[in-house]
């Protein structure tokens, strides 16, 4: 793949025109807005025309922000980035019928919306969801554009992990449309090393598959923002442990096991859990840990990304779960922990494993491995020394290796790569 130098950007005509397409942006709250949100602005930075557009917010809560309701198509700027947002029906019940009119509302609107919206050279799609390829293919084709298919997540393979639906028809047309989607593009990204060998196998030899791994903005977070006052707020003396989980409370997280071992160690008064964020699974949390009188965990409504750095560096350890082994998945919460000097306790497996393990910024811990979890957070409650250390070691990971602004410098120079493979110019 041709390779593009930064200087060389600015003798070509014209800056890039990059639009990102993805079903999900801030104001809503998540790892996806806020990675793409970032990604957005970095690319800004570099010299990059950027623009996004995106469905209204509503996610998790599956409710239509104040002051976005009511409207088909809308525009605004956002930190700098002109952002166009077209209808969408919100995920109000977590079936499959809903699921559907959630995905294909912003599949038909997107594509209205972006068919009149200012020209661009290059789209770079979300996904997932997969749906998202139908928007894409057509505003590839109508508005002559190349696009780079990013995959966070790969479906249909985890609808199929998650028992969400099982092998059939369904699903095979889904495969089609995954290997169409890479057949297609101009390059292809991934956020996991698993991910991208996947992907590998499944793309054609001449389009690029580069790892863009998600990582943390390092100005953003440190343990300098540590917080007395945060630590106050969430009744946190310098007796306690606080243990912290910000994210979505989803079917996939398995929060559950953050409620077992917040009984199990009911009794030992320095441990406060923390649990910040929103979801379909929250409520049903929530009225566990009440008749349990889990009187060591408190949940908390989600927060602006602005102030989630301080609130990091105001704890004391991460606690990071999934509830079911998903090929690839990395939770972009491991390189915020890191980066805020935190060590984690991950109860997971695959590509995060690695990640804590060669960092030696934390505990690996296997799902459903209640006591594991439990003796692994009194030994590390039990030594501070050691949580200094890991907590050293995973900064010092995410600046040598997993920095945002490193995967942006990554991303930036494959979008150039594509433009000049193309033909020099852009279009």
């Amino acid at each position: 793949m041709a390779t593009v130098k930064l200087g060389e950007l600015t003798k070509m005509k014209k800056p890039i025109r990059v639009l990102f397409l993805t079903q999900y942006y801030p104001p809503e709250k998540g790892a996806p807005q806020n990675r793409i949100s970032e990604f957005a602005q970095q690319l800004r930075l570099r010299g990059f025309e950027v623009s996004v557009l995106t469905a209204m917010p509503n996610y998790p809560t599956g409710r239509i922000l104040p002051g976005y309701r009511g409207k088909l198509f809308h525009k605004e700027i956002r930190e700098g980035i002109t952002v166009y947002r077209s209808f969408i029906v919100p995920l109000k019940r977590n079936n499959t019928v809903y699921r559907l009119l959630n995905y294909f509302s912003f599949v038909v609107s997107s594509i209205l919306y972006g068919l009149f919206i200012p020209r661009f050279d290059l789209i770079i799609s979300e996904s997932p969801p997969l749906t998202i390829a139908f928007s894409l293919w057509i505003l590839k084709t109508l508005r002559r554009a190349r696009y780079v298919f990013n995959v966070s997540d790969l479906w249909p393979d985890s609808i199929v992990e998650l028992g969400a639906m099982s092998e059939g028809r369904v699903i095979s047309f889904f495969r089609w449309v995954e290997r169409k989607s890479y057949q297609w593009s101009s390059a292809v990204t991934g956020q996991a090393p698993s991910i991208v060998r996947n992907l590998r196998l499944r793309t054609p030899a001449e389009i690029p598959v580069e790892l863009i791994s998600n990582g943390a903005d390092l100005p953003r977070f440190g343990r300098h923002l540590r917080s007395p006052a945060i630590r106050e707020h969430y009744h946190l003396d310098e007796h306690h442990l606080g243990i912290i989980y910000a994210g979505l409370h989803g079917m996939a997280q398995g929060l559950e096991q953050i409620l077992d071992v917040a009984d199990r160690l009911a009794d030992d008064q320095r441990f406060r859990f923390i649990l910040i964020g929103d979801g379909p699974e929250k409520e049903k949390l929530m009225t566990r840990a009440k008749a349990q009188n889990l009187r060591n965990l408190i949940f908390c409504d989600p927060v602006d990304r602005e102030e989630l750095p301080a609130i990091l560096a105001s704890m004391d350890l991460a606690m990071i779960t999934l509830g079911i082994e998903l090929t690839g998945a990395v939770p972009s919460k491991i390189y915020e922990a890191m980066a805020s000097e935190l060590p984690v306790v991950f109860v997971a497996g695959g590509d995060g494993v690695a990640i804590i393990n060669n960092a030696e910024a934390g505990v690996n811990c296997s799902i459903g491995d209640i006591q594991g979890v439990t003796d692994a957070i009194l030994r590390i409650a039990d030594d501070p020394e050691l949580i200094l250390e890991l907590g050293k070691n995973g900064r010092q990971a995410v600046e040598s290796t997993y920095s945002r602004q490193a995967s942006a410098k990554k991303l930036g120079e494959l979008l150039e790569g594509v433009v000049m493979r193309k033909g020099g110019d852009t279009p």
